[in-house]
C-alpha cells in the first residue's frame, strides 16, 4: 500500500507493512529504512506530523534496527524522502536496539534520535559491545561518536576489569572512560603481590575512577579528594591516588601516593608518603615519612624496600629500628591466615 505524504491526511490501520513516497518524487528504499507493525495511526500538524505504532512494532533505519511492543515516529525533517522526514522514534515496551556499529541494547523505553543520530534508553538497560556488557538505569549514547553514558547503578565488565558506580562516561574507540560515585573495580588476575599469598583478584574501592581497558589501566583524576581502598587477599592498601597497570599476562604494578597505609599479614603497619610495587621482580619500595611495624617491630626511616621473592628482605635509608629485622624464611607460610 502506498500513501501521498506531501500532506499527511490518511489514517491506516492493520498494517504489517508501511511504505511512504512523495507525490513529487519517487519512492523510498526500504534499505534506507522500513517499518513494520500490526496497526498505525498517522496524524498531521501544520510542518510536522507523527506516525503512532502499535506492535510488535520493528523499525530499520539506516543500518540500525529497533523493536518494541509501540513507537511513535515524529517527522520533522526534509520531506524529499521519508528517511529524512524522520526526526525523532520513541519506543516503548520491550525496546531492543542493534546498531550498525555492531552495539547493543534493551531496555523498556527509549527516543531514538534520527537528527542527532543518537538513541537514549531508561528502564533496565543492558548495553553491548565488542566484549563490553553493562547494565544501568539509563543509558544515552551517539552512535556517531561512540560515546556512551550510563547513569544509575551501573555495572559493566570488560576484560579482566568489571566495574560498579553510580554513572559511567565511556569512549568506545579508545575502550577508556570515567567511572564514578561510589566506585568498585575487580580487577582479576591470578599472580602473587604482596609477600607469597597469591590471590584471585584485586579490588579497588573510590569515588571516582578512569579506566582504560585498552592499555589495562586504572587511576585516580588528580581532582579527587576521596581515598582509594585497594584490597589483595589478606592485605589492605589505602591512599590519596592510585596508577593500576596490567598487561595481556596480568597485574603490572601499583603506584600510590599521599598518606600510604598498607596492612596485611607480617606487615602489621606501613605508612609512607608514597608506594610502588612491581609485580615482575615482587620489589615493595615506601618512601617519605615511613613508619612501620613488622614482625612487632616497629621503626621509621627515610624511604624502606621489601624484595618479597628474596624471603622478605629488606633495606632501608634513614632508619631508626626498635631491634634488628631478621630475614624471613620465604618457605614459612604463617602469613596465610585463611
Amino acid at each position: 500500500m502506498i500513501v501521498s505524504f506531501k500532506n499527511i491526511v490518511r489514517v491506516l490501520s492493520s498494517l504489517l507493512c508501511l511504505v511512504l513516497v512523495l507525490s513529487s518524487g519517487p519512492a523510498w528504499s526500504q534499505d534506507e529504512a522500513g517499518i513494520t507493525a500490526t496497526s498505525l495511526m498517522l496524524e498531521e500538524t501544520e510542518d510536522s506530523g507523527t506516525i503512532t505504532l502499535e506492535g510488535p512494532v520493528a523499525v530499520d533505519y539506516r543500518g540500525d534496527h529497533l523493536s518494541a511492543d509501540s513507537a511513535v515516529i515524529t517527522l520533522g525533517g526534509s520531506l524529499e524522502d521519508f528517511e529524512s522526514a524522520i526526526s525523532r522514534i520513541e519506543l516503548t515496551g520491550h525496546v531492543q536496539f542493534s546498531g550498525r556499529d555492531g552495539s547493543g541494547a534493551s531496555a523498556s523505553r527509549a527516543t531514538y534520535y534520527a537528527s542527532g543520530n543518537g538513541i537514549v534508553l531508561q528502564g533496565g538497560v543492558r548495553f553491548s559491545d565488542d566484549g563490553l556488557t553493562a547494565t544501568a538505569g539509563s543509558a544515552d549514547y551517539s552512535i556517531t561518536t561512540r560515546h556512551l553514558v550510563l547513569s544509575g547503578n551501573v555495572s559493566i565488565s570488560e576484560g579482566d576489569i568489571s566495574a560498579n558506580g553510580g554513572m559511567l562516561e565511556y569512549d568506545l574507540r579508545s575502550r577508556s572512560g570515567h567511572l564514578s560515585g561510589n566506585v568498585e573495580v575487580t580487577y582479576m588476575t591470578d599472580t602473587v603481590l604482596f609477600g607469597s599469598e597469591a590471590i584471585d583478584s584485586v579490588v579497588l574501592y573510590s569515588e571516582s575512577l578512569t579506566v582504560s581497558v585498552a592499555e589495562n589501566r586504572l587511576t585516580s583524576p588528580a581532582s579527587d579528594q576521596s581515598r582509594i581502598t585497594l584490597v589483595a587477599g589478606n592485605f589492605s592498601l589505602s591512599s590519596d591516588t592510585i596508577e593500576f597497570t596490567g598487561t595481556e599476562d596480568g597485574l603490572n604494578s601499583i603506584t600510590v601516593n599521599g598518606n600510604v597505609h598498607l596492612e596485611g599479614p607480617r606487615i602489621e603497619s606501613l605508612s609512607a608518603d608514597s608506594l610502588s610495587l612491581s609485580t615482575g621482580d615482587r620489589v615493595l619500595h615506601a618512601g617519605g615519612n615511613v613508619s612501620f611495624s613488622i614482625m612487632n617491630q616497629e621503626g621509621t626511616a627515610e624511604s624502606i624496600e621489601v624484595r618479597f621473592a628474596e624471603g622478605w628482605d629488606m633495606s632501608m635509608v634513614e632508619g631508626n629500628v626498635g631491634g634488628l629485622i631478621e630475614d624471613i624464611d620465604p618457605d614459612d607460610n604463617s602469613e596465610n591466615t585463611e
